[in-house]
């Protein structure tokens, strides 16, 4: 097997990766195709050119999204949509243009680098507050959320124009304005239609001997095709994830994706660091939802807690406010007077789990 056909095979399966994630949570495609493209670079089947892979994923973008928009058009923000959307296609353009005439190592380690600072701050707060599920619709009719909004659609839009990962930013937006998931998969998938073709006018005014290219066009076509069955499965998959998995896997992103960054230009170490920071983020999480399950299903049983999964208690993290005593506890909980069977009083602290 030549290396040519190695860089397909590899790509098909990033692209897939991604795409699975970005069905799940509407981020992380992007950046996991990105740390493939300059693996795949150092196994030595391809360039690692960051304008081609930026070029590939820009061409291939409107499809995948335009499915996601129709599945999820039912949730979509438009409001939010239409903000972020012209702040990205604004900010975009710039990005773009910095890409194509300047060398982005420096940048991208300071981004990756308050990527990690952010990404650490968010965790403290996680950890000590837990946020209650979301109460409908993001507004953005006042004047902070609406700065908010417009900052956050600036911002990925230069991370857009320059990495092809436009999520960051946005990752912390979403996180802090404590938005709902599937709100914000059909948002971000309108969003991302919008800003298509101002990153395609971008490439034709800076390059356009770039899409003339021969060797652009086949990995376009297996990155098209991957990703429709991709997203399917995402979607499949996206039914299985509670609001705090949710939050839980933007975590991962902007850790993994502020790890990329920090370590651009560094060669095999960059992957090397990534893929170890990947594994222990993901096991320190898994451990900590572990723990955090087992101290919510003492509080919700005391002595008599039934030996079921953890997950079943912790799966969401955030302790649903139910106004009733959940089936389950019903089910398992132990003989006691009437009094103590009647309805729970919600607690604005943290609720309890389901």
């Amino acid at each position: 097997m030549d290396s040519h056909v190695k860089q397909l095979v590899a790509i098909a399966f990033i692209n897939s990766l991604g795409t699975v994630a970005g069905a799940i949570t509407g981020f992380g495609s992007n950046v996991i195709f990105q740390i493939g493209w300059y693996t795949i670079s150092l196994l030595g089947w391809g360039n690692g050119s960051m304008k081609q892979s930026d070029l590939i994923l820009t061409l291939t973008s409107a499809p995948p999204n335009l499915i996601q928009s129709y599945h999820l058009w039912a949730h979509v923000n438009g409001q939010l949509a239409l903000l972020l959307g012209l702040a990205r296609v604004v900010s975009e353009v710039v990005g773009v243009a910095i890409l194509f005439k300047s060398d982005n190592t420096r940048l991208q380690r300071a981004l990756g680098g308050f990527l990690l600072v952010v990404f650490l701050w968010q965790a403290l707060v996680e950890r000590k507050i837990r946020q209650h599920p979301p109460e409908g619709r993001y507004s953005v009719c006042t004047r902070h959320r609406c700065a908010a909004v417009c900052a956050s659609g600036l911002f990925s839009g230069l991370f857009g124009g320059l990495f092809a990962a436009p999520g960051p930013p946005l990752m912390v937006f979403v996180l802090v304005a404590n938005i709902d998931k599937d709100e914000w998969r059909g948002t971000n998938s309108v969003i991302n239609c919008m800003t298509f073709v101002s990153r395609i006018l971008s490439f034709l005014w800076l390059d356009p001997d770039k899409l003339e290219s021969g060797g652009i066009w086949l990995p376009c076509v297996i990155v098209m095709v991957t990703s429709i069955g991709a997203l399917l499965l995402g979607n499949i998959l996206a039914t299985r994830v509670s609001q705090a998995t949710f939050r839980d896997l933007l975590l991962v992103f902007l850790f993994c994706g502020g790890l990329s960054l920090i370590t651009a230009g560094m060669g095999d170490f960059s992957v090397v660091i990534v893929a170890v920071g990947m594994v222990a983020i993901g096991v320190l999480t898994f451990a900590f939802r572990r723990s955090e399950s087992a101290d919510c299903m003492r509080k919700e049983f005391g002595n008599a807690c039934p030996r079921q999964p953890l997950t079943d208690c912790a799966e969401a993290g955030l302790c649903l406010e139910n106004e009733t005593r959940p089936p389950l506890a019903r089910e398992f909980s132990p003989a006691a007077p009437e009094a103590d069977q009647a309805p729970l009083m919600k607690s604005e602290a943290v609720g309890y789990c389901c």
